[in-house]
């Protein structure tokens, strides 16, 4: 269980138990299948935030939503810090766990970015990071904006 100051610990089984859930409800090629009409990624699949509301509660889902937005903030920091220090090994492991959170809240376009630096961390191409940083902080802000607004109007 994880434990923060400002809230009351909480277990990660509800979390994974709504993600398994919302997963399960997915077509097996849904992950690779490009977005309706050949658009290019969406910044947020909204649909797939109701299937995570659907499969827990509202209640669940807007603290789990909130953490992922704070958790995410700081794990750029510490990414802007491991790249600054040259860690590309650091680098690479908080890129790998920007991938699976941002895909597990339905963000596909930071998801590609983390993918991008995990790959570029993981090749040595120390060179790339810091464009590949700004793009995974740019989608970042596209998503927190629409992902507060969902918390906002849950509220």
């Amino acid at each position: 269980s994880i434990a923060r100051a400002d809230r009351s610990p909480f277990s990660a089984t509800a979390l994974r138990a709504a993600i398994l859930a919302a997963v399960a409800k997915a077509k097996p090629d849904d992950a690779a299948s490009p977005p309706p009409g050949g658009r290019e990624a969406q910044d947020v699949d909204l649909s797939q935030i109701g299937d995570l509301v659907d499969a827990c509660s509202e209640a669940d889902a807007t603290r789990f939503l909130g953490m992922f937005l704070q958790e995410t903030e700081s794990r750029l920091g510490r990414m802007r810090g491991a790249a600054a220090a040259g860690d590309l090994s650091a680098l690479a492991i908080e890129a790998h766990s920007l991938k699976g959170a941002a895909a597990t809240f339905s963000c596909p376009k930071l998801c590609a970015a983390a993918a991008a630096l995990e790959a570029a961390a993981d090749d040595g191409s120390g060179n790339a990071v810091p464009g590949l940083l700004d793009e995974a902080a740019q989608a970042f802000e596209r998503a927190s904006v629409i992902l507060s607004d969902r918390l906002r109007s849950a509220a």
